[in-house]
């Protein structure tokens, strides 16, 4: 029996969960998942690789592993999609496709803010926060105070916020006591005059306070004019520096779809009810590639692991049994961890804040990855950060 050839662009959690759910439901579909990468990552922890609480190798697992040969595993680069002739235009060769689900989520944001691209690193990928890492710990190890030991976080969302605190852990916790006579400081800067603006006040009232106790500064209602080898520029003035972290906007990834669909002002596909694409039946948009309206705020659902999660899972009822109710998100809490044994959390309309809200952040995370064997990886390493001192070698 004829298979409909279902290719879903992207590895990450929509593309993930919706692959699997559709394995689950047994339907009739030769499913195909293309990625730039073999592995998912579970991005939520990828703060963690900053300071060392968490390895690297626990927050990845290869996608041949999650789907143990059930689907088909294209490790490539999609450099774009014909609608018309259904074709999906790899690196190398092409893809031919039935039913075709676009969920290559999201890249970083600059705002065409000069120097912003060159002079910052963005927090997104484990490599990323690799990163990070080396040059926090290579500034120590040049010796003197200056520039180079001002760290700055660019943007006072909950990545920024969740940053800034693995930043200060990281220094605070055992860099400082191997060099005691290095002067160094956490700045955040927010363009907002709070932080963590979406959440609700009392939220961003006490991550404020935690911060401020962390002896992180903050300086809000500041604009970024421009980032330079060794400085940033604010509308209020500027600051020596040689490391910038940006972690102040997304907006969806970039692909060439022809003919090309209608986006919004974050290059989000607009979609409709069903998270079809307007005039083509058999493509489908999630995550943060998708402007899907909020029917309630008249807005589009905000980009969160959680939204796709969702949007996947209402999906996967569609493919498989013509499901045809409208999606409707509830959201599931909010949580922030802010370095060790700090966080704000509010769920199920209860707000909780220092360690109640980090040890939630926690249970709740450790819970959502892919496998127990991770799960397990990642208890031990939690646990053993808690006794002994971090690993501080520069690799």
């Amino acid at each position: 029996m004829y298979k409909k050839q279902l290719v879903i662009l992207g590895g990450g959690f929509a593309g993930v969960i919706l692959a699997q759910k559709l394995l689950c439901t047994r339907m009739a579909y030769d499913v195909t998942l293309v990625d730039k990468n073999n592995y998912f990552s579970f991005t939520p922890m990828i703060v963690e690789t900053v300071s060392g609480t968490n390895n690297p190798y626990n927050i990845v697992q290869p996608l041949r592993q999650i789907f143990n040969h059930k689907i088909n595993i294209v490790k490539e680069t999609v450099r774009g999609v014909d609608l018309d002739r259904k074709l999906v235009r790899l690196q190398k060769g092409t893809l031919h496709y039935d039913i075709l689900i676009m969920t290559l989520g999201s890249i970083v944001e600059y705002y065409g803010i000069p120097g912003a691209k060159k002079y910052s690193l963005p927090l997104r990928t484990v490599e990323n926060g690799i990163e990070m890492r080396r040059r926090i710990i290579n500034a120590f190890e040049t010796g003197k105070s200056g520039p180079d030991h001002t760290f700055i976080v660019i943007g006072g969302g909950p990545t920024g916020v969740e940053l800034a605190g693995e930043v200060e852990g990281l220094i605070s916790n055992e860099l400082r006591k191997q060099f005691p006579r290095v002067k160094s400081k956490v700045i955040l800067v927010e363009k907002n005059n709070q932080m963590l603006v979406h959440s609700e006040p009392y939220i961003s009232k006490k991550a404020t306070e935690i911060l401020k106790r962390k002896n992180i500064e903050l300086l809000l209602n500041r604009k970024v004019i421009e980032i330079k080898k060794d400085s940033i520029v604010l509308d209020t003035g500027t600051i020596r520096t040689t490391n910038v972290f940006w972690a102040a906007g997304m907006r969806a990834s970039e692909v060439r779809i022809v003919p090309e669909p209608k986006k919004d002002k974050m290059n989000r596909i607009i979609v409709d009810e069903q998270f079809k694409i307007p005039g083509h039946k058999d493509v489908y948009v999630i995550g943060d590639m998708a402007s899907y309206i909020d029917p309630r705020i008249k807005k589009p659902f905000h980009m969160a692991a959680q939204v796709a999660e969702k949007e996947a899972f209402h999906l996967a009822k569609q493919l498989c049994g013509g499901y045809t109710k409208p999606f409707v998100f509830k959201e599931q809490g909010f949580l922030v961890s802010i370095g060790r044994f700090d966080g704000v959390a509010s769920m199920l309309g209860i707000k909780f804040t220092g360690f109640p809200a980090w040890f939630a952040w926690r249970t709740i995370y450790l819970f959502k990855l892919r496998s127990l064997r991770k799960k397990i990886r990642v208890a031990y390493d939690w646990t053993i950060s808690l006794f002994y001192e971090r690993d501080t070698s520069e690799i």
